[in-house]
């Protein structure tokens, strides 16, 4: 069998990537792959599950990620490259452009990462969404408040991972928020890996992002999400997934619920969009997350993502309701190979995640009796953090708040099975020091 060289770039935080390549590996060798982890965090248990480590600088320098590895390729082929992260996509789409290899194009990858490009293209194709305007001073902001009413979102031109995304709904904390916005501008990594994926690939970005943003009128409804891949120039979509926000003023995710409880024509109308979106950005030969807000049968589209959904447990969740292995068809895709899959129907599930959102440091985490004992049929609950481990309170640009995670299944309902979740999940005892605790690369990598 002829060996293919996959490269595995910036594929998530090591507990996650080290479970899912573990469960991964058989699979892998049968198919001939050999597995190269392209990062710059490389932990010791690494070595265990891949064939190889590339040491990379941080994902936001772009340029610099670019010139290590065609240098570290210059006497062997590389055969494909996974690039199923927001910190990949950046270096991935210019890397694959350059050695003509399966992926999205720079220009695709662009839509996605600068927002005010995804929401110009978007109004061209005529994606509904919400109204929006580049803004860089506070009566821009307050014409727009008054003339399309509050609240409002401010958002960075470059956000990742709702970053700097914040909700605005009185005009008297108007320029708090602006200031708050501006704040997390000032050395921004996703503001950097923006100028400098730009400078790699010769896009103009359209706008000063580190001096101007978003404002945009603010979308009602059920947050909804579709995850899929595109091949050839066609989507292939998993079921729609209902998420499950934090608090009406903050942008984290609370759980996930698959498949949306929702008709099969309305679910059909969602899917509808997001293709609409997806073509409307060129985007092809990668894997998207498209988020929604929805009233009843109406639908906004509020981000399109280059990459499938990366929260923990998300694959696995997608994995036991829709039978179908999301990371297994990413490697297909990436590889050149046609991907095909028949949904599962009839299953039912959600994930419920513990948050914290204070400035603080873990001191204490369940103990394995404490999560078993609070397991039942159809839920299994997952630690993600550890002793030592650093939270940050919003609007700080590194927070992810998320403790752990339970998984629930049902016959009937996602919202049955999310509810047993939930239940589980905000049982979990932490113990947490205000004192500031380790911030490795690792944490704060975009």
């Amino acid at each position: 069998m002829t060996t293919r060289t996959l490269l595995l770039l910036y594929p998530g935080e090591v507990r996650e990537r080290i479970r899912r390549f573990t469960a991964a590996r058989s699979w892998l060798r049968d198919r001939g792959f050999f597995t190269i982890l392209a990062d710059d965090w490389i932990d010791p248990r690494d070595a265990e599950v891949f064939d190889e480590t590339l040491r990379l600088p941080p994902a936001h320098q772009v340029e610099a990620v670019v010139d290590t590895v065609l240098q570290a390729f210059v006497r062997r082929r590389l055969s494909s490259i996974l690039i199923q992260s927001e910190a990949a996509l950046a270096a991935g789409a210019v890397l694959c452009s350059r050695l003509s290899l399966p992926g999205p194009s720079p220009d695709a990858a662009h839509g996605c990462l600068n927002k005010l490009r995804t929401r110009q293209r978007l109004l061209e194709a005529a994606v509904p969404q919400p109204v929006f305007q580049r803004v860089s001073r506070v009566e821009e902001i307050r014409r727009f408040a008054r003339a399309h009413g509050l609240p409002v979102i401010l958002k960075p031109v470059a956000s990742t991972m709702a970053r700097g995304v914040t909700k605005v709904t009185r005009m008297e904390d108007l320029e708090k928020a602006i200031r708050d916005v501006q704040s997390t501008l000032d050395g921004s990594r996703d503001v950097e890996r923006l100028k400098s994926f730009a400078r790699s690939c010769g896009l103009d970005p359209g706008c000063d992002p580190e001096r101007e943003f978003l404002v945009e009128s603010f979308a009602e409804g059920d947050a909804l999400e579709c995850d899929g891949l595109v091949c050839a120039g066609k989507a292939r979509l998993f079921e729609v997934i209902e998420q499950r926000i934090t608090s009406a003023d903050r942008f984290f995710i609370e759980g996930y619920l698959l498949p949306a409880d929702r008709s099969e024509p309305a679910k059909r109308n969602f899917e509808a969009v997001a293709i609409r979106a997806l073509d409307a950005l060129c985007f092809d030969q990668g894997g998207f997350s498209i988020e929604m807000r929805a009233v009843r049968d109406l639908v906004q589209v509020i981000e399109v993502n280059g990459r499938l959904g990366e929260d923990n447990g998300l694959f696995s969740l997608i994995e036991r309701i829709c039978g179908i292995d999301p990371l297994k068809k990413a490697i297909e895709l990436a590889s050149g190979d046609s991907i095909q899959w028949n949904l599962l129907r009839g299953v039912f599930g959600a994930l419920a995640y513990a948050n914290h959102f204070a400035d603080s440091t873990v001191a204490g985490v369940p103990a394995s009796a404490e999560c078993r004992a609070l397991e039942q049929r159809g839920v299994e609950i997952d630690v993600c953090v550890r002793p030592g481990d650093r939270m940050h309170a919003p609007p700080h640009p590194e927070t992810f708040p998320h403790l752990a995670y339970a998984c629930a299944l049902d016959s009937q309902s996602s919202r049955a099975a999310f509810q047993r979740a939930r239940e589980a999940v905000i049982k979990l005892s932490f113990r947490f020091d205000p004192a500031p605790g380790r911030t490795s690369e690792e944490d704060c990598r975009t």
